[in-house]
Formats: structure tokens, C-alpha cells, sequence
């Protein structure tokens, strides 16, 4: 697959919140236009706003994306692991998770898969060191304004600190902080994978914290959220179940913009 920048440049703008209304498609111009070929159907990019290096998961371990010529690097860790769901900590670090949530044994129970969550520093000259963080973890994010990492483990969201520790931090799915805020926006059933807790619809909620877990809105059927520089969040809204054989953007979506606690859900393009 190759990862397009000038996609990136689009989503940036929109998560930066350049306006104070919802963008919509004829608010962005390609600035510039250029990518990299991936040997992966899904590389799981993740940008970093701080260097604007691409952090991507690549076959046993990972890349490191920058513009220009001879400037993607293909690294493999000490441990050998792959990089599933790079998210940046800081210029330099980011931390990686499992490659699922939760795997089905023989004898039918459920577990989570035992890669957990391991930090990666790659300096300018080319070293790369690696330290696990936790033994469980799937899709981390990072919480900037509270110093944790939120990452997936079954039916919970889960807290860690630099050190490892963690926070049952309650039910949810895939969460994303507020980067610079005290939001949190989650899934209340996991949508994309098979749902072995909530025996809820596949399309569940999208739950929007507002910096207190008493401040609380609400987006049907909605799915990966970004939150907006003015403190809003944009989200892609689902209107049909999944289909369990085609990617999940097959289906019919809308992208949709929250502005806060007790506005109304608008649609930015339908």
C-alpha cells in the first residue's frame, strides 16, 4: 500500500481545527503531493506534528517516514516484534501494541495476546531502542495532558504511566484523548472486531468525555474520532452494519463534527 502525504495534509488540517465552523472538502488544497510504498495492505501510519515523520507498522518491525529521497527507514527491534499501531509520544518515541485485542483459545476462553505495549526510541543516528511499558496492550494512544497511555485490554480502557503502571480506567473501546485537553472520546462496542463482552448491535455509541466523566455526549453509530484544535470532535458515522467481507469504509458513512458539550451533531459531508 502506499501511504499518500497529501491525505495526511487534508487530515491535519482538519484535526487542527483551522476554522472555527466544520471544514468541509472545499476548505483544504494539496499543499504538496508525495508518498511512500509500503510492502503492508495496512501500515497503520501515524503522524508526527512535532517532525513530520510517518511512524508506520512494517514486516518484522517497523518504519520511520520522512520526505525525500533515501529518508524511509525499515527497522527491526531487538525483540523482533512488530510495530501494530505505532502512537507517538513525543519527536522521538513512540509506542507500539499487539497485533489484536483478543484472541479465542481452543477451549473457547478469551484472552488478550501477550505483546503488550513497548516504547521505541529512535534517535537521528539511526539507534533504536525498545522497552516494554506492559505485558497486554492493543491500540495505545497517548494522553498528553494527563502523561498516560491509553490502550485497549479486553472490554477496558486502561491507563499506563512511564513506568507501566496501569488504570482500570472502565468499559470502552478504542479510545482517543484529547491531546492537548482532558477529553476522551470511545467506542461502547468494539464495531470491527468480533464482540465478545457486550452482546450489544455491532453499531454502538461513540461516547465523548468533555474532561469529566459526568460530561457526556453522545454520536450513534460513530466510529474513528479526532478531536479539533477548538476542542470539537470529527468523527466518521456508520449507517449499516460492516460488511464482514470488505473493509470497513465500505459501507455508508458520513463524516460528522461535534462541537461540544450540548451542541448538535452536523454533518460535514454526507
Amino acid at each position: 500500500m502506499r501511504i499518500p502525504a497529501a491525505c495526511l495534509v487534508a487530515a491535519i488540517a482538519i484535526i487542527a481545527g483551522c476554522s472555527p465552523r466544520p471544514a468541509g472538502v472545499d476548505d483544504f488544497q494539496i499543499l504538496r503531493e508525495y508518498g511512500w510504498d509500503m510492502p503492508l495492505a495496512d501500515p497503520q501510519a501515524a503522524f508526527n506534528p512535532q517532525n513530520n515523520q510517518v511512524a508506520a507498522h512494517a514486516p518484522d518491525g517497523f518504519a520511520v517516514l520522512d520526505e525525500g529521497g533515501g529518508k524511509q527507514g525499515f527497522f527491526r527491534g531487538q525483540s523482533g516484534r512488530e510495530g501494530f499501531w505505532p502512537e507517538w509520544i513525543h519527536g522521538y518515541q513512540f509506542v507500539i501494541g499487539g497485533s489484536a485485542n483478543a484472541e479465542k483459545l481452543a477451549d473457547g476462553r478469551v484472552v488478550p495476546p501477550t505483546e503488550g505495549l513497548t516504547v521505541i526510541s529512535v534517535r537521528d543516528d539511526g539507534t533504536v531502542r525498545e522497552r516494554q511499558l506492559a505485558r497486554v496492550g492493543f491500540r495505545p494512544r497517548y494522553w498528553a495532558a494527563r502523561k498516560r497511555i491509553v490502550a485497549q485490554i479486553e472490554n477496558k480502557l486502561w491507563l499506563f504511566d512511564q513506568e507501566g503502571e496501569g488504570e482500570d480506567y472502565g468499559e470502552g473501546f478504542y479510545a482517543v484523548p484529547q491531546r492537548k485537553g482532558d477529553g476522551l472520546a470511545y467506542q461502547e462496542t468494539p464495531v470491527f472486531e468480533a464482540d465478545h463482552w457486550t452482546a450489544k448491535p455491532v453499531l454502538g455509541r461513540l461516547f465523548v468525555q468533555w474532561g469529566d466523566r459526568n460530561r457526556v455526549s453522545e454520536i450513534p453509530g460513530a466510529v474513528e474520532p479526532s478531536w479539533t484544535a477548538t476542542g470539537g470532535v470529527v468523527a466518521t458515522a456508520l449507517r449499516g452494519d460492516p460488511a464482514k467481507d470488505q473493509p470497513w469504509y465500505h459501507a455508508p458513512t458520513e463524516l460528522v463534527h461535534l462541537g461540544g458539550q450540548g451542541h448538535r451533531v452536523e454533518t460535514i459531508v454526507a
